[in-house]
């Protein structure tokens, strides 16, 4: 009898449990956007917010990287749940990187979403990563003040020409280093010719010393900028935060020399876009 009432016991207990599991998201997530949205006479696009913490987290990894095929995700979406919701018209709900989101995956929406001004801003852990002060984790009126910064400055005629001017020498070195080398690997050796032309350009840093040990810096923090924001050892997000405080240690060795004048034109570009915040926080306080 005791034995027949532990597998009654069980036999209940255990599925209960896998359904609070699977549905732990949806009802802590999902149920109270909803019963906003059902006061607005709106409606959340369909789809499931997966297991608690992870979320869609295996299915998006198993798309993108081991399958290398991101449209089959999307695919999978629509076959589940269908194209034409209503008004949510390839729009699906899930659950990424720690924090629940819609997918938006229609040209229409997506054009809307990356054109507006207001409401969308950066949702990666990438601000944790780079910095409060990067230009990729700003969002709302302080980016556009600088993305009209960024694109003013180069798009004049006397910066494309001073870029090409000190792109060539760096072009014409790496193609003589390729040709004795024989065999290359095209990805790394561009990424690499990129990183060292970036950091002369834009720092007036010599990288060449260190730039594989850079390479492989500024590869570790991208992993970590789009990846789950678990602060665990050896999870990318925790090592891409460590190697980015050695990577700053590294640029520090290599910063030129600001009193002899000769600091590029980006800590020109710097200094203007430092002018430009000083002003415009002046005008918002007055």
């Amino acid at each position: 009898m005791e034995i027949n009432m532990v597998y009654v016991i069980h036999s209940l207990v255990w599925p209960l449990l896998a359904c609070l599991f699977w549905w732990w998201n949806e009802l802590w997530y999902a149920t109270p956007v909803r019963a906003r949205c059902k006061s607005l006479n709106a409606k959340l696009p369909p789809g499931h917010l997966g297991i608690p913490i992870f979320g869609d987290y295996f299915s998006f990894i198993w798309y993108f990287h081991f399958l290398l095929r991101p449209d089959r995700y999307i695919m999978s979406k629509m076959q589940k749940y269908g194209n034409n919701n209503n008004n949510n018209v390839g729009a699906y709900t899930t659950f990424l990187y720690g924090s629940p989101a819609i997918i938006a995956c229609s040209p229409s929406l997506c054009k809307s979403i990356i054109t507006a001004t207001t409401g969308f801003k950066q949702g990666w852990p990438s601000s944790e990563v780079l910095g409060s002060h990067s230009v990729i984790t700003i969002h709302g009126s302080r980016h556009q003040h600088i993305k009209g910064l960024l694109t003013s400055e180069f798009n004049q005629p006397g910066t494309l020409t001073r870029i090409a001017q000190q792109l060539q020498p760096c072009i014409v070195a790496a193609l003589h280093s390729w040709f004795q080398m024989g065999q290359i690997n095209t990805f790394h050796q561009v990424k690499r010719v990129s990183l060292e032309f970036m950091g002369r350009y834009m720092g007036d840093l010599e990288l060449s010393p260190e730039i594989d040990t850079l390479d492989k810096l500024f590869s570790a923090v991208n992993e970590g900028v789009r990846a789950q924001p678990l602060n665990f050892p050896g999870m990318p997000f925790r090592h891409a935060l460590q190697e980015m405080c050695v990577k700053e240690v590294h640029l520090a060795e290599f910063a030129p020399d600001k009193s002899k004048g000769n600091c590029g034109l980006g800590h020109s570009l710097l200094k203007m876009f430092g002018n430009e915040a000083e002003d415009s926080t002046s005008q918002h306080s007055s």
